[in-house]
């Protein structure tokens, strides 16, 4: 669980050098503690927190189990159709990307 506030936050290059890949890259080295998702804990009062850390690692575990040892063609359209939470839904989209493929929304 990620701590809510911290004093210095190491922001990335704003000049377009970096992709949303690259970004989340960044934060899960240079924020690591940061918080980047906060929701309600069920039946709790609660507030649980997810780290960019913790995010980047489970849009990589996402890729993984989205296209396990990248077999088959890159950049191959994906459609992403569910009803799902936005955590989830996020984590699977870039789960996606990191697997080099690309969604179609």
């Amino acid at each position: 669980m990620a701590s809510h506030h911290r004093s210095s936050v190491n922001y990335p290059p704003l000049d377009g050098s970096l992709f949303l890949p690259e970004l989340l890259e960044f934060n899960a080295k240079h924020n690591s503690d940061v918080t980047f998702f906060v929701y309600d804990k069920p039946d709790s009062n609660d507030l649980v927190c997810i780290s960019h850390l913790d995010f980047y690692q489970a849009c990589h575990r996402a890729a993984h189990g989205i296209r396990p040892g990248r077999t088959g063609a890159d950049k191959e359209v994906v459609a992403l159709i569910g009803h799902s939470d936005t955590i989830l839904y996020q984590t699977v989209l870039m789960g996606i990307v990191f697997a080099g493929l690309v969604v179609c929304e």
